[in-house]
């Protein structure tokens, strides 16, 4: 019960789907005693999806060495639609496989991860030669607990999902500016690269990288108010254009302003032309003052 309890607090507390299936499969090897374990999920839409390990973890002092999980007993399970306990697969040549053999697998536990929508894929649990086999108590535990976190991990890859499709309807957005700006082709992407590149080497959370991802492709979109003429300008701009150019700053953000979900990336918007001297637009903004993001930015 207590196994099950802290499984549905990671549904709760968990955003991230890799460190959710990390969580979940840690909490089965120790609650199971396993000396190995392994998640993996189905990719694809057809009839015959292919099963990629997501999450591996270890038990007691196991190393995690090269032979992870049964292909064959995996796939066994997850074309059958159910949970199934192997005891002793050393009795049973048909079952001895390499993975087996050279992961001194005794025991194995497969268990379907599914929601009354689809098959997700399995979890993969197993114990060694100087430990008691999986009993039926073990399978029901363990599908119990599968059973229990299931919607969380297909929730979490809808999330994922989501995500990249807004990532790339906010790229398709910042490929719009370019088509109007001949000169800054290809300029999206590479500072959106640089800034992620510089986040991970300073070791910012994943929430501000995830930001930075978000909100960079965007810094430009007040461009598009900016007049063909003075976007397209083959000259030095005049004062009164560059003043007109620098408004892409504010309109950025005041675009950004109708779409909550975008509003914590307006800094990166607005202050990306500010100068840690003070001599940057549109507020002047120095040193400190200017958002780290917009700064990285």
């Amino acid at each position: 019960l207590f196994a099950l309890l802290k499984a549905g607090h990671h549904l709760v507390h968990l955003e991230s789907e890799d460190q959710l299936l990390h969580s979940i499969l840690n909490d089965a090897v120790s609650v199971l005693d396993a000396q190995r374990g392994v998640i993996v999920l189905a990719e694809g839409d057809g009839p015959d999806p292919k099963l990629r390990l997501r999450a591996l973890a270890v038990g007691g002092q196991e190393s995690k060495g090269r032979f992870h999980f049964s292909k064959r007993l995996t796939a066994r399970c997850f074309a059958q639609g159910e949970s199934v306990l192997f005891q002793n697969v050393q009795n049973d040549q048909e079952l001895m496989t390499q993975s087996i053999a050279d992961g001194a697998m005794s025991s194995v536990l497969c268990v379907l991860l599914r929601t009354p929508r689809k098959k997700l894929g399995v979890l993969h649990l197993d114990r060694g030669f100087f430990q008691e086999p999986f009993t039926e108590d073990d399978l029901l535990l363990a599908d119990a607990m599968a059973a229990h976190v299931s919607a969380g991990i297909e929730c979490a890859q809808l999330l994922r999902k989501q995500r990249d499709l807004f990532q790339r309807t906010i790229m398709m957005l910042a490929q719009v500016v370019e088509l109007r700006d001949e000169y800054t082709g290809g300029h999206t992407n590479r500072v959106t690269r640089y800034a992620v590149m510089l986040a991970e080497k300073l070791e910012l959370s994943e929430h501000e990288v995830e930001l930075l991802r978000f909100g960079t492709p965007l810094h430009d979109i007040g461009k598009l108010a900016v007049p063909d003429e003075i976007l397209r300008a083959p000259r030095r701009l005049t004062p009164d254009e560059f003043a007109a150019m620098q408004l892409h700053t504010t309109l950025g953000a005041k675009y950004l302003a109708g779409i909550p979900d975008l509003h914590p990336v307006i800094p990166i918007v607005r202050h990306h032309h500010e100068r840690w001297d003070g001599t940057g637009y549109p507020d002047r903004l120095a040193k400190d003052d200017i958002p780290l993001l917009a700064r990285i930015v």
